[in-house]
């Protein structure tokens, strides 16, 4: 029992009341933790009574004997004044962890909800992937010339046609696009639909700019999950999305043509708020697995636009098809649940135990009735209430990351060295993947096969890179093949079409795969070198500034008009010269996370085993200033340092 429950009796402050208490009065039965017990039990009193650990200390001390005589700080007495202790045996939180591995860890309620919310990231490559389709430009014959006799002559471009004599120039106002054999899309697309050919062309160049835009607008918007839900914004994201699937193929005109893919760009975000719902759904251990298996759905994606154009044709009929995917929405929105880690952090405790319940439920695990109640079998540290309440639940443990001001990345040097490093790579990256992937003759002038490659050619990159990374580090390998798929993509250009077809395809295709692996790469190396304080803000920033990069990535590829080799020139020069800034940057493998930017900025090129060993120190001092035994031991630092200095 407490001193009246908690309360202040009068006095201004906790503090105060602490102080003003007499030690005496202060009598509290069976202790939380084995620690708290003894940090709590007075200095004169401390021996073991001749029990080799304090847990046997602990467990075989009387309940009755535990009297403390003066608490050890004051956030432990008002701590203990919130929540009383149950006296029947003492109690422990729930950590999140624990709970996930307890429910199945990896099991198949949590492999069916990883593929229904990668199915969102199918569907976002899917739309974009379609609308490169079709806007590709078709062959096309001015329609004023073309089949009469009537002595018109036609440019060379045909967009201009001239009467017989010489007499009268003007501008082709129709356009004939005739069906080629072979070529999916040739005689039905966008630029057919809206004549975006000639003074047109301008366009056609606007759509991508315009889906990137919208695109830019839903991750801003994406950063609300942080109040609303991540399941709440995703819902948002889908109905959005199902909404907008057939307005494309409904416009009358242009300018509601470039509407209707501005809104389907908003909704397009939908997969980073489902690739958030996987990492809080699924136990720490298996994060890096599923992670890595989230982007093959992207590959699907690729694929399986080629697939629709080669089998329906027609692009309208192509664009209501995406309406099938939809029908997944509805299981989406029965199946997945809240995030528990977001309902924890918002206090909603009853509605977190309700999902870990379902989904040990569809894993065929039964959890006992009283696993959520204090002692019922979570582990950890904390308080709650007693067992025998109905509706009183154990405090779950969520660890909040510290947050930090976003300018704390541009203000110190080493810190705004890496910060600005991130962001080129990041932009660069990004800038030069969908510029590719906006190229659908990159590969092959086969706009169904150059998907259907390049969706092949990416599945083993992201393996790629995280065997890689694992086994050489981040900064060599992201270096090395950064800088030699960009010399790849400024080479396919040079090689002909027509005499060695295998030979370019081959190049592009290997250029392709290992960028999209450095890119993985470089994922995992910016949070890596961004500390915790500000890491998802810094990420965002970085996302962002690469999705408005994407805006004009597009454009680069109208430079063909110019000279077919200034684009791949443009695209593989900016990868080249992002490779070398990261020889600017310290090599991350076999470090722990910088919790904080002060952490971070002793974190420098050539001294990572000097801060690794540093790190080491500072945990130590800590676990010993706790009083706890199971600090890290020499050895393992020592291993840990020479792991790290093998990468550097």
């Amino acid at each position: 029992p407490l001193h009246q429950a908690g309360s202040l009796s009068g006095h201004s402050t906790k503090q105060d009341h602490y102080q003003a208490t007499p030690p005496s009065r202060i009598i509290i039965r069976p202790l939380q933790t084995y620690q708290d017990h003894y940090q709590a039990t007075p200095n004169l009193s401390r021996s073991l009574s001749g029990h080799s650990t304090k847990q046997d200390h602990y467990q075989a001390t009387p309940p009755s004997r535990i009297i403390i005589r003066s608490l050890q700080t004051n956030q432990d007495h008002n701590y203990l004044n919130r929540n009383p202790f149950h006296q029947k045996q003492p109690v422990s939180a729930m950590e999140y962890e624990k709970i996930l591995m307890d429910i199945g860890g990896l099991s198949r309620a949590q492999i069916l909800l990883f593929v229904l919310l990668s199915f969102t990231n199918l569907k976002s490559c899917l739309e974009f992937q379609l609308l490169a389709l079709f806007m590709h430009q078709p062959k096309f014959l001015c329609g004023q010339a073309a089949g009469n006799d009537t002595g018109w002559s036609v440019s060379e471009d045909q967009c201009t046609v001239t009467a017989a004599g010489g007499n009268g120039t003007r501008a082709c106002s129709s356009f004939v696009y005739p069906v080629e054999p072979g070529a999916p899309l040739s005689g039905s697309n966008l630029v057919s639909r809206y004549d975006l050919v000639c003074d047109r062309a301008y366009l056609r160049d606007l759509l991508p700019p315009v889906y990137f835009a919208g695109t830019a607008v839903g991750m801003v918007f994406g950063t609300l999950g942080d109040r609303l839900g991540r399941k709440t914004i995703i819902l948002c994201f889908l109905l959005l999305d199902a909404v907008s699937s057939p307005l494309p193929a409904l416009a009358p005109n242009m300018a509601l043509q470039l509407a209707s893919r501005f809104v389907k760009g908003i909704s397009s975000a939908v997969y980073y708020q489902s690739l958030l719902l996987v990492e809080e759904l699924t136990a720490e251990r298996y994060r890096s697995l599923l992670g890595n298996l989230f982007w093959l759905f992207w590959c699907a994606g690729y694929m399986t636009s080629g697939a629709l154009v080669a089998v329906i044709g027609d692009w309208r009929l192509v664009q209501f098809a995406t309406l099938a995917p939809c029908l997944v929405y509805i299981a989406i929105a029965w199946a997945v649940p809240e995030s528990p880690r977001w309902l924890v952090l918002r206090g909603r405790q009853a509605e977190a135990v309700a999902v870990f319940r379902r989904l040990a439920s569809w894993n065929g695990i039964r959890l006992a009735p009283d696993y959520f109640a204090p002692g019922g079998g979570g582990g950890g540290g904390g308080g709650g209430a007693e067992a025998d309440e109905p509706g009183e639940l154990e405090l779950v443990v969520v660890e909040k990351e510290p947050t930090g001001r976003l300018a704390e990345l541009f203000i110190y040097p080493e810190m705004r060295k890496k910060t600005l490093v991130v962001f080129f790579m990041l932009t660069a990256f990004s800038f030069t993947y969908y510029g590719l992937s906006a190229d659908v003759e990159f590969t092959t002038s086969n706009v169904v096969l150059n998907q259907v490659y390049t969706g092949l050619v990416e599945i083993p990159s992201s393996f790629i890179g995280w065997l890689l990374s694992d086994y050489l580090g981040r900064r060599w390998p992201t270096l090395a093949m950064t800088l030699v798929s960009g010399v790849g993509v400024v080479l396919v250009p040079h090689v002909p079409k027509a005499t060695l077809a295998g030979l370019r395809t081959g190049i592009a295709l290997f250029a392709k795969c290992i960028l999209t692996a450095a890119y993985c790469i470089m994922d995992l190396y910016a949070t890596e070198l961004l500390p915790t304080s500000v890491r998802n803000n810094g990420l965002f920033l970085a996302t962002f500034l690469a999705t408005v990069g994407n805006i004009v990535a597009p454009y680069t590829n109208s430079l063909a008009r110019h000279g077919h080799y200034l684009p791949g020139l443009v695209f593989g020069g900016l990868t080249v010269a992002s490779s070398l800034s990261l020889l600017l940057l310290p090599e991350t493998r076999g470090l722990p996370l910088p919790e904080t930017v002060a952490s971070a900025e002793g974190m420098r090129r050539g001294t990572e085993a000097a801060w690794l060993a540093e790190q080491r120190r500072l945990r130590r001092d800590e676990v010993a200033a706790n009083g706890d035994k199971a600090a890290v031991s020499d050895g393992e630092g020592e291993a840990a340092i020479r792991l790290t200095a093998k990468s550097v």
